[in-house]
Formats: structure tokens, sequence, C-alpha cells
């Protein structure tokens, strides 16, 4: 197996003329961590909106909240990207279903959103109780810890001191 890789593949000029390819994949990058952070702040916005519903008291509510959570959680992404590109802007009015067609970065703002809501599901299935619990052992570490540092102030210096910083 002598196989000779060849990088500097990355340095030449791309076909489509607009840089290299190491600019294309950093492009790339670029745009796939722009469309997993949104999708990140809606998932959290929508399913922590979702998850309270959830535990709300009103049979609507949690009416509401099983039957997102059940419709994003049982069909797969794939379906759910496809039908926000290509079914959503035909089901709505025509004005605003053109609107959404022209978008400027249609497929991103599809993407970004499709991805969020589906996560969303995710985190709203997550019940208060069991998250607090998931989160009591490292609560109490922190404090523990905090309480060390208050009580014993020397402490903070004992690492630096080791590795002679100070």
């Amino acid at each position: 197996m002598n196989y000779h890789w060849n990088w500097g593949i990355f340095f030449e000029p791309n076909p489509m003329g607009t840089g290299t390819y190491l600019d294309m994949l950093l492009s790339g990058l670029a745009l796939t961590l722009k469309t997993a952070v949104l999708a990140w702040i809606i998932a959290l916005v929508f399913g922590s909106l979702i998850g309270v519903m959830r535990t709300l008291p009103s049979r609507a509510a949690y009416w509401f909240g099983f039957c997102w959570v059940e419709f994003f959680r049982n069909m797969p992404l794939l379906v759910q990207l496809f039908l926000w590109y290509f079914v959503l802007p035909e089901l709505l009015p025509k004005a605003a279903g053109t609107w959404l067609k022209q978008l400027p970065n249609a497929p991103f703002w599809t993407a970004a959103i499709g991805v969020g809501l589906f996560i969303a599901c995710g985190i709203a299935e997550v019940s208060v109780d069991r998250a607090t619990r998931a989160m009591l052992p490292f609560v109490l570490v922190l404090v523990i810890g905090l309480v060390i540092i208050i009580l014993v102030p020397e402490i903070t210096l004992v690492l630096p001191r080791l590795f002679r910083l100070l």
C-alpha cells in the first residue's frame, strides 16, 4: 500500500473559478455551523415552550404539546425537510408561497428551521423532574467547590504555584 496523498489539491482552483477547493470546504463549514447554531436556537426555544406546555394543567396545552412531539418525532428528518422546502410553499396562499420560494438563501432557512423543529421535539420530551434529577449531582459538586473556595481562598493558588506560574 504505497499511496501518496495529493494534499496540494486543496490549493488548486475549483471548477467554478471562485477560489480554491479549500475555500469551498471552508465556506461549506461556515454554512454548516451557521445552520447548526440557528437550528440549536430554534430547538431550544420551541422545545422549551412545548415542554412547558406539556406540563401545564390545561388539557388543550398538553394535547398540543403531545401532538407536536409525536408529529415531529415520528417523521424522518429528510421527509420533514422535503415538506418544508417543496410542499409548504404550495400549501400557503399564492403570495406567501411565492415569497417563500424567492427568499434569499431559502435552502439555508429551510434546513435551519426544519432541523430546529425536529430537535425541539426531543427537548420537549425531557421532563423537568428528570432533567433536574440529572443535573443535581453536577450542581452539588459546583456548590461544594464554591464553598471550599470561599472558605479556603488560598486553594486557588495551589496549581499556579505547583507549575511555578506565580
